[in-house]
């Protein structure tokens, strides 16, 4: 258990060193399909989220009613989900930050 939480937590503060570099996970969504395009060209964007990991806003009468996006995005949401839902992983991210503001950090080659 020990091995794996400092593991995770050495995981995370990498993640967080790369959010405050600039390359945080928000990502906008920039294709729009109205419905009656995404029902004839289903198949096609499908293959397009699964070579571009791209979200894709399906529109009504030009309103976004649903989203499609890759299995690889879905399952990073659910997992996303899951550490915030898990008090300990929250108060471990929360320390981590705290490390990495505060420049608590070592190589990856002393933590093996």
């Amino acid at each position: 258990m020990t091995i794996t939480l400092s593991i995770t937590k050495m995981v995370v503060i990498v993640t967080i060193k790369a959010i405050f570099k600039g390359g945080g996970p928000m990502q906008t969504i920039e294709t729009y399909v109205p419905i009656t395009q995404a029902k004839a060209k289903l198949l096609d964007i499908v293959r397009q989220l699964h070579d571009t990991d791209d979200t894709i806003a399906i529109t009504k009468k030009g309103v976004p009613e649903a989203v499609i996006l890759s299995m690889k995005k879905f399952e990073g949401f659910i997992e996303t989900i899951d550490i915030l839902a898990d008090p300990e992983m929250v108060e471990q991210l929360k320390e981590s930050a705290k490390d990495l503001k505060e420049g608590r950090l070592i190589d990856l080659d002393e933590a093996f």
